[in-house]
C-alpha cells in the first residue's frame, strides 16, 4: 500500500509530486502527548472502524478550567450532532473529547488581555494579530489555528479518529480549518455553531459562501463542490426545479429554492447553491441541500452498508446489511438478482460475480459511488 501526491499546476491539471510505500513509515515511538490528562467517549455509535471518529480538542484551557472545557466539548458535542444531516447520520459518528492541560489560559496573540505569546498545548494563534501588533494594521482577524499541528494529532491519537475539532479558549472571535477545525469560544453563545460551520470545511470539504474577506482564485486552488464560476449550469442540477431560473436572483420567491445565487468564496462572480446556508451564516440556520449532500457522502465513506459475504461452495451469502440498502448482483456483466441476501450460482451460470450494496439516504442524489460497497468473485 502506497500514498501517491499530486499538485494542481497553474492550468488546474494534477501532475504526481511523489509516491510513498507505506512499508517504509517508522512507528511513532513518541508516546502520549504529554499535555493529555485524560479523555472520554461523549457519543458512542459504532466501532471505529464503521464510523466516523471526531475528536475533540481544547487549547487554553488550564488545569483549573478543565471543568469548563468539559462543559464547552459537551455543548459542542450536542452541536454537531443536532445539525442535519450529522443527526440523521449520527449512528455512524463517533464523538471523542480529549482533556489537555495549557500552562496559561487563553491563546497567542488573541489580545484579549494584551497581545502576545501564551504558553498553550498546542500553540493556537491568532497571526493576522501578530501583523497588526507590530505594524498597527487593522485587517480582519478571525483566522485561528495551531502552530503544533503534530501536537494536535498526537493528542487526538488517544482515541481512533478522522476529524478534530479544537476549541480555542479565548473569546476573540474567529474561526478556521484546514487540517484541523478550530473554533474560538467567542463572545456569546453562538461558538458552537461555527465550529460545526468549520467542521463543514474539513469534513464536507466545503467552501465559504460569504463574501467578507479578499477574493483569492486560482485554476491550481481550484473550486470547493459547493461553489461554481458557471450560474447557468451549477454542478447541482440533482436539486435544481425546472421552474428555478439559473442564475438564480436574490428574490423572495427563491429563497427557499436550490439554484445559483450570486457571491460565494469571497468572490462577487462565484456562485452558492442557496440563498441562506450554515455556509453563508454559521448560525444562521441549517446546510443547504447541497452541502448536506457532500457532507453525507463524506460520513458514508466511513462506514460499509454490508459486513461481508461468506463463499460456501456456490452459494454467497451476505451479511450485516443494513436497513434500507439495496444490494444488486451481477454475472458477467448481466443483473441475476436485487434484494435477496443470498444467491447461489449454477454449474453453467457464468464465471465472475459482482455484489454492490448500495446504502439509502434522503440526503443524497447523486452519491458518485460514496455510499456503494463492493465485492467481486471469479471462478474458472
Amino acid at each position: 500500500v502506497g500514498v501517491r501526491l499530486q499538485l494542481r499546476d497553474d492550468d488546474g491539471e494534477y501532475q504526481d509530486q511523489g509516491y510513498y510505500d507505506l512499508a517504509n513509515l517508522e512507528a511513532d515511538d513518541q508516546g502520549p502527548f504529554p499535555a493529555v490528562v485524560g479523555g472520554e467517549t461523549l457519543h458512542d455509535a459504532a466501532p471505529s472502524e464503521d464510523a466516523l471518529d471526531i475528536v475533540l480538542l481544547g487549547d487554553g484551557y488550564t488545569e483549573d478550567e478543565l471543568p469548563t472545557f468539559v462543559a464547552d466539548a459537551d455543548t459542542l458535542a450536542d452541536a454537531i450532532l443536532t445539525a442535519e444531516p450529522l443527526a440523521t447520520l449520527a449512528g455512524r459518528i463517533n464523538v471523542h473529547r480529549v482533556d489537555a492541560v495549557s500552562n496559561e489560559s487563553g491563546v497567542s496573540y488573541d489580545c484579549v488581555d494584551g497581545c502576545g505569546m501564551r504558553d498553550t498545548a498546542f500553540r493556537t494563534i491568532f497571526p493576522i494579530e501578530v501583523a497588526n501588533s507590530a505594524l498597527g494594521l487593522d485587517y480582519r482577524t478571525t483566522a485561528v489555528f495551531q502552530l503544533d499541528q503534530w501536537g494536535v494529532a498526537r493528542a487526538a491519537a488517544t482515541f481512533p479518529w478522522d476529524m478534530v475539532v479544537v476549541i480555542a479558549n479565548t473569546t476573540h472571535d474567529g474561526g478556521f480549518a484546514v487540517h484541523y477545525a478550530t473554533v474560538p469560544k467567542g463572545a456569546d453563545d453562538t461558538w458552537a455553531a461555527t465550529g460545526v460551520h468549520e467542521l463543514g470545511h474539513t469534513l464536507g470539504l466545503l467552501g465559504d459562501e460569504y463574501q467578507s474577506d479578499a477574493c483569492v482564485r486560482s485554476d491550481a486552488l481550484g473550486l470547493p463542490d459547493n461553489i461554481t464560476d458557471d450560474g447557468e449550469d451549477p454542478p447541482w442540477p440533482q436539486w435544481i426545479d425546472d421552474s428555478t431560473p439559473l442564475p438564480t436572483p436574490d428574490e423572495a420567491a427563491y429563497i427557499g429554492e436550490v439554484g445559483a445565487f450570486e457571491g460565494a468564496w469571497n468572490c462577487d462572480d462565484l456562485y452558492r447553491p442557496a440563498h441562506t446556508c450554515r455556509m453563508r451564516d454559521s448560525d444562521g440556520g441549517k446546510f443547504c441541500p447541497v452541502c448536506a449532500e457532500l457532507l453525507a457522502r463524506r460520513v458514508y465513506r466511513f462506514g460499509d452498508p454490508a459486513t461481508e459475504v461468506k463463499v460456501e461452495g456456490d452459494t454467497f451469502t451476505l451479511v450485516g446489511r443494513e436497513a434500507g440498502a439495496t444490494v444488486d448482483w451481477t454475472v458477467d456483466g448481466k443483473t441475476l438478482a436485487t434484494d435477496v441476501d443470498t444467491l447461489t450460482l449454477g454449474a453453467n451460470e457464468g464465471h465472475k460475480l459482482r455484489v454492490t450494496v448500495t446504502a439509502a439516504s434522503d440526503f443524497v442524489r447523486s452519491d458518485e459511488g460514496d455510499l456503494s460497497q463492493e465485492w467481486r468473485f471469479s471462478r474458472e
